[in-house]
């Protein structure tokens, strides 16, 4: 009898153990979010969500109509970072003066999305398995009261490296970053570590922003600099020690685990949350410190190289120039010439890759609307989005590199020329160790650009050396891509005119020895990020190339809009001067689109029109005689047949209507044998955070569904693809990432038949 007695009394005792919840809830708002601390369970590996609502969450019936922010494991309040750097458990402290938090205390960081006063609650889960108990302890008795601001890093400690004090700092990235959107990772908030060193800073300064190589952390080299400039370096690391390539993770990633213990994703978005993370620090130095908004940089080496160059692609606006030294461009590329090249397939590179965001053939979608392979494809980004301001890109890498590999490097470089993108782009026969290099680094001066000045961008360079086919024996031994051009101080620019001084120099080795060119040769030159002279559409302008105060060549041509090229410029050592001027033109009143695909929808179910113009002009579409409400922009996506019209307004108020553009469909329409609309529904609709389409087909139709949903303004909002089976395809369409409410047209095309249903999102 005693041993059932004690069997029953474990029994009892495990229970009582797993529905146990968290106790000592406690909370505060600061600089835009809001810090929650509690008592874990003891002994336990639970997982903790936790829920914000404006109403007291009093019973767990009510956590249903709460706001979810995500969860947190039992380690919330420990700097991982840190701790991994000085090899022993670090904790975080929430004030600058106070005490680093404990192992038994838990911490949650939740964002402020609109000003008001919030209850919280957090509840435990085990074995998937949640508990939602709701006692004193766990709940929130008395509101906080909340204001949307920008979030700042917390002053940690202040440590010394090579007799230089610098500074470190966590930084709390929460995932819930809309409200009508659950959180982007199922992790509620990720806490990462910034090491600041100020350079004895006074004044506005230029501020590095560097990102470390793979086997370093965020306290690599952080006192060393170049010149006056503020260093700021920021860690990528999880909590589950793994790198997330300085971009960010499919939502479905478990930060808390290690790559080993994650599975690649097959759907889910990613979200590039380290990039953003960026972009909040950036703006967190620029309105804190002695920074010069105009002289924002950013350099990285190995692991950190592709996250420095897939950043300044990504929000060129944010950077003046940019320094990348044996990383990649391409990390879709998986067919390197080397066959241990760490990127191809099955090698560890790639697996990581895959554990973060899916494979390449699946090409997962992004929340910056494109697939995650092509937003890390520069090439694919620089042709798609040719006409941004990118900032001054350097890059050093080896032909015998077997961890980022060479033969992506070639494409790359073509791309840059036929894209006009400029830029300066190293190579040699270096591993990635950088044993066997051949150039030195100072042929680059990163702190040299500013946001504010425009640039020469040089492409199809005669003198650049031949890169050769992407493998390590093709081509030249070592060379570049426009290294050998450069211009005098700054540009001369105006409304009317530009002016740059270009000229021929020789390069470094890093033996000393100089590598010397010929007295001159030829290039392409784009006008980057121009600040004044910006002519408008039909405008004339009239260009000139001198060399020792003789006109060497000149021309004239109507401006169209997009960049400004002068083809073939003679250079020389001694300098040639390109000179540009407009009148302003007569800013003639044309109307005219370009199609920027087929005009036959039926396979694709829309196309983008783009018309012409330029900054200040006004649009509206019409289809046929008919304004389209809200179509107002310079470009619009065209979902249904008919003939559609643009009416542009000039800077002079002048209007124009172009030519009618037919958009048509060659799907079948057999609507007396079958119904297609009958065959197509939705529901619930409306919907609020999904709907569910079911379709029934003919028996006989199997294949490949294209679903979109699209916006009244004919915007391709959300894409995917699903399978018919003997006719029939039910999936449920998740529309939470959906902010705005209204009317919404939902196409699914099967075998060459369009079918079309509206609903309204609430």
């Amino acid at each position: 009898m005693r041993k059932y007695t004690l069997l029953l009394l474990f029994i009892g005792l495990s229970l009582v153990s797993f529905s146990a919840t968290v106790s000592s809830l406690n909370g505060f708002y600061r600089n835009g979010q809001v810090f929650l601390t509690w008592q874990n369970i003891s002994g336990s590996e639970a997982y903790y969500k936790v829920y914000r609502s404006t109403s007291p969450i009093t019973t767990s019936s009510q956590l249903g109509n709460a706001e979810y922010l995500g969860w947190v494991n039992k380690s919330g309040s420990k700097d991982h970072n840190l701790s991994e750097h000085d090899g022993m458990d670090r904790y975080i402290r929430l004030d600058s003066a106070g005490t680093p938090l404990n192992s038994s205390t838990n911490l949650f960081v939740a964002t402020t999305l609109v000003n008001g006063s919030y209850y919280y609650a957090v509840t435990s889960t085990l074995n998937g398995v949640e508990t939602k108990t709701l006692s004193n302890g766990n709940k929130l008795q008395n509101p906080i009261n909340e204001v949307v601001a920008k979030p700042q890093p917390v002053f940690q400690e202040q440590r010394t490296e090579n007799n230089k004090s610098f500074k470190i700092y966590v930084s709390f990235f929460s995932t819930k970053r809309e409200i009508n959107q659950g959180p982007i990772n199922m992790a509620g908030f990720i806490s990462f570590d910034l090491a600041l060193y100020l350079n004895n800073a006074t004044g506005k300064r230029p501020l590095n922003v560097r990102l470390h190589p793979g086997g370093n952390d965020f306290f690599w080299t952080i006192t060393t600099t170049k010149k006056d400039e503020i260093n700021l370096n920021i860690e990528d690391r999880t909590p589950g020690s793994e790198y997330v390539a300085n971009w960010g993770a499919n939502e479905n990633y478990n930060i808390y685990k290690s790559n080993e213990e994650n599975t690649v994703p097959s759907s889910g978005k990613n979200w590039n949350f380290f990039q953003l993370r960026i972009k909040e620090s950036m703006d967190w130095a620029i309105s804190h410190l002695p920074v010069d908004s105009n002289r924002v940089y950013m350099e990285g080496s190995s692991n950190g190289a592709p996250g420095v160059y897939f950043f300044a692609i990504t929000y060129p606006e944010k950077l003046a120039a940019v320094k990348a030294t044996v990383g990649c461009f391409n990390f879709s590329f998986q067919n390197d010439y080397n066959p241990n090249c760490s990127l191809n397939p099955g090698k560890p590179n790639r697996v990581d890759g895959n554990k973060l965001f899916g494979t390449v053939t699946d090409n997962l979608m992004t929340n910056l609307g494109i697939g995650v392979y092509d937003a890390l494809n520069g090439g694919w980004i620089i042709n798609k989005y040719n006409d941004k301001d990118y900032p001054v890109i350097y890059s050093m890498n080896g032909k015998n590199d077997a961890t980022m590999g060479w033969t992506e490097k070639p494409i790359y470089y073509d791309a840059v020329n036929v894209n006009k993108v400029g830029g300066y782009y190293f190579f040699d026969p270096r591993e990635h160790s950088g044993d066997g290099k051949i150039w030195s680094n100072d042929n680059f001066d990163l702190f040299r650009y500013r946001k504010d000045l425009s640039y020469p961008a040089f492409s199809n360079c005669s003198l650049n050396e031949d890169y050769g086919n992407g493998t390590g024996t093709s081509g030249a031994d070592f060379g570049s891509v426009n290294g050998m051009l450069d211009w005098k101080n700054e540009v001369t620019e105006d409304a009317q005119s530009w002016e740059a001084k270009v000229f021929i120099r020789n390069l470094k080795k890093d033996n000393g020895d100089l590598v010397v060119y010929p007295d001159n040769g030829t290039a392409d030159i784009t006008l980057r990020r121009l600040q004044k002279f910006k002519p408008t559409s039909g405008s004339t302008i009239t260009w000139s190339v001198s060399h020792n105060n003789q006109v060497i060549d000149n021309g004239s041509f109507t401006y169209q809009g997009g960049l400004v090229t002068i083809p073939n410029v003679k250079i020389y050592k001694d300098t040639s001067v390109v000179h540009l001027s407009t009148s302003g033109g007569s800013n003639p009143c044309t109307a005219t689109i370009t199609p920027q695909g087929n005009l036959n929808i039926c396979q694709t179910g829309s196309v983008v029109l783009k018309a012409n113009g330029s900054t200040g002009f006004k649009y509206q579409w019409k289809k046929g005689t008919t304004n389209i409400a809200g179509a107002t922009k310079k470009s619009y996506t065209a979902i249904a047949s008919g003939t559609y019209k643009v009416v542009v307004t000039n800077t002079n108020g002048c209007k124009a209507t172009s030519a009618g553009t037919k958009v048509t469909s060659s799907c079948k329409e057999d609507l007396l044998e079958y119904n297609m609309n009958d065959a197509l529904n939705l529901y619930p609709n409306p919907a609020e955070n999904y709907f569910t389409i079911d379709m029934k087909l003919k028996a006989e139709d199997n294949g490949e569904a294209i679903i979109q949903v699209i916006n009244m303004l004919g915007q391709v909002i959300y894409a995917e693809k699903a399978t018919v089976i003997d006719g029939t395809l039910k999936t449920i369409i998740n529309i939470d990432n959906i902010n705005k409410a209204g009317m919404y047209h939902v196409n699914v095309i099967v075998n060459d038949n369009l079918y079309s249903r509206q609903f309204l999102h609430q």
